[in-house]
C-alpha cells in the first residue's frame, strides 16, 4: 500500500518537468551528415597524403606549408596530370620534383560553366 503514494507522486514530478527537445535526444541530427561516398574514398585520401609525403621526402623536399597562396606570393604549378601511385598531385612550376596534394574544392565557389 505504500508502493502506490511513491508512484503518483513519482508521476507527478515527471509530469512537471519539460519536455526533452529532439535535438537535445538526437544531437547527431542537428546538422546534416557531410557528403560522403565510400569506404574507399577516405582511404584514398589518406594512402594519397601518405604518398605525397613519402615522395617529398625521398626527392629531398622540405615538408608541406599548409598556408593558401595569395596574390603576393603565387604558388605557380606546371599544367600537367601528374599522377604518383594513382594519387593525383599538383606538380609545381621550375622544380620536376615538387608535388604537392591538390586543395579540396570550396563548395560554395562559382562554377565555371561553358557557353550553350
Amino acid at each position: 500500500m505504500i508502493i502506490l503514494p511513491l508512484l503518483v507522486a513519482a508521476g507527478a514530478a515527471a509530469a512537471a518537468l519539460p519536455a526533452p527537445s529532439p535535438a537535445r535526444m538526437l544531437p547527431g541530427y542537428t546538422e546534416p551528415p557531410a557528403r560522403w561516398t565510400s569506404v574507399d574514398e577516405v582511404a584514398d585520401q589518406v594512402r594519397c597524403a601518405d604518398r605525397i609525403e613519402r615522395v617529398r621526402d625521398v626527392a629531398g623536399q622540405p615538408r608541406l606549408d599548409r598556408t593558401p597562396a595569395s596574390p603576393e606570393r603565387p604558388l605557380m604549378i606546371a599544367a600537367v596530370d601528374k599522377r604518383i601511385d594513382d594519387c593525383a598531385v599538383l606538380q609545381m612550376h621550375g622544380d620536376i620534383n615538387d608535388v604537392r596534394p591538390i586543395p579540396p574544392a570550396n563548395p560554395s565557389a562559382p562554377l565555371l560553366q561553358p557557353a550553350r
